[in-house]
């Protein structure tokens, strides 16, 4: 076998077993693909999506100590500064996507 056919099946692998980790999270999905975004997409925030990369870097073996969580999803229940500062256009949260956590596999570290 070719090594880039064997790296094809090593993608298909990956993105295989994503999908079955975001579905024991959130249940089936029907349209899934790299562009897929956790939070926005999927309803995955604050606890529940701390379980999940939790899970993820036990299962994949990725190391998400330095994932700068807070740049991405805001913390669960009401905070009166959060929200504040979301509302007068302050800070901006980044989005995750399946395609950065199938890279995070082929890396061995999230972002």
């Amino acid at each position: 076998m070719s090594t880039q056919k064997s790296s094809l099946m090593e993608k298909s692998e990956k993105y295989n077993n994503v999908r079955l980790l975001l579905e024991k999270h959130v249940g089936r999905i029907k349209t899934f693909h790299e562009g897929l975004r956790i939070g926005e997409d999927l309803k995955l925030y604050g606890d529940d999506v701390s379980d999940l990369l939790k899970e993820y870097s036990e299962v994949f073996d990725v190391d998400i100590s330095k994932f700068p969580f807070d740049d991405y999803f805001a913390s669960e229940g009401f905070n009166p500064i959060d929200f504040f500062t979301y509302l007068f256009g302050g800070k901006k949260l980044k989005t995750l996507y399946v395609r950065d956590l199938i890279r995070g596999i082929e890396e061995k570290r999230l972002l």
